[in-house]
């Protein structure tokens, strides 16, 4: 096999360092999120821009009502849009089975049925929005590695036939940030004081729980969480 030029690899080496800064810009952004809508609308355009892609979806778990859901901006209103969590839609499969799923053809129906016997492409958003949507690249948003958050789905790849394993480890990536920031939204930073009164009032509390609470706080915020707790038991 021919070696690559120097002059090649220093282009590789100098993309992969510029997406890795640019990965991490993003990154700050999102555990800055003061809410959920800050990151499902307002860094809409910004998570995108990490990827080959034409379009990006992102949704949030509601753990109540059992549904994904994600928000579509309009001139006065916001249009919250939900999915039921079964195979009617690529992205509801990837959330009830905490798989990727990387479709080349979302309206092939033999490739889909190759990932699982009743899995479809749900439409709705096609024919909503006049978009045609292609390749598909959905990944799920998880926290602590099993905990559902919600899904990153990029839309039509910009260049090339599908998505490539490079995206993939790229929507990993971000995928990553996404659940521990989804993860803070909703049980850690609405209700500080809950958790440290749990601390305070329960001394049987175990130590592991509480290093879970600690594993999922951004840097800044870890020293301060363990000198209160350990103060506090």
């Amino acid at each position: 096999m021919q070696a690559k030029p120097p002059t090649q690899n220093f282009q590789e080496l100098q993309q992969k360092v510029e997406f890795a800064e640019h990965v991490k810009r993003i990154t700050s952004q999102i555990h800055a999120a003061n809410n959920l809508d800050q990151i499902l609308l307002d860094l809409h355009k910004d998570i995108l821009s990490l990827f080959d892609a034409e379009d990006l979806t992102l949704f949030a778990f509601d753990a109540d009502k059992k549904e994904i859901f994600y928000k579509v901006p309009h001139i006065d209103t916001i249009e919250e849009v939900r999915i039921p969590i079964t195979e009617q839609s690529l992205a509801g499969f990837c959330a009830k089975y905490l798989r990727p799923v990387n479709i080349a053809d979302a309206y092939n129906m033999a490739e889909l049925q190759g990932i699982h016997p009743s899995l479809n492409h749900d439409s709705s958003y096609d024919k909503r929005t006049g978009f045609k949507t292609k390749q598909v690249l959905t990944y799920p948003i998880v926290a602590d590695n099993k905990y559902l958050m919600g899904v990153l789905q990029l839309l039509n790849k910009k260049s090339g036939l599908r998505f490539t394993r490079k995206d993939e480890e790229s929507v990993a990536e971000v995928a990553k940030a996404l659940g521990i920031a989804f993860f803070n939204l909703k049980f850690l930073r609405p209700h500080p004081c809950t958790i440290i009164g749990t601390v305070r009032t329960n001394r049987m509390i175990q130590q592991t729980t509480v290093a879970r609470l600690i594993f999922f706080l951004p840097p800044f915020s870890r020293s301060p969480f363990i000198f209160q707790a350990e103060m506090i038991i």
